[in-house]
């Protein structure tokens, strides 16, 4: 599968694989956007529901299912934002290396 994460849109993932000399649909093993506002420095679900829907939109919109279309599908990564990843397990670590759906960093 593929790990994607592209802020609000896949771009042309979906046109480039269908470019490819293969028959086989692509899954999207990852995609997801992060719930940390870099930029305002605090959490904004608002925006991290807003961005996973316009990706799943697009995952839709791409489905195998139709004609032309070359996805079956994707899993949400993840569930719980992982404030270990700077390395502090008992602290929400706000600087990790990912850009958010907000433009930061």
């Amino acid at each position: 599968g593929i790990n994607q994460y592209e802020k609000t849109s896949f771009g042309p993932l979906f046109e480039l694989w269908a470019e490819l000399p293969t028959s086989k649909p692509m899954f999207l093993s990852e995609y997801g956007a992060d719930a940390f506002n870099s930029l305002e420095g605090k959490a904004d679900e608002a925006a991290q529901a807003d961005a996973t829907r316009m990706l799943t939109h697009e995952i839709i919109a791409n489905t195998s299912q139709h004609e032309g279309g070359v996805c079956i599908g994707g899993l949400i990564f993840e569930f719980a934002d992982e404030w270990w990843k700077s390395g502090h397990p008992d602290t929400h670590d706000v600087d990790g290396a990912g850009e958010s759906v907000h433009g930061g960093v």
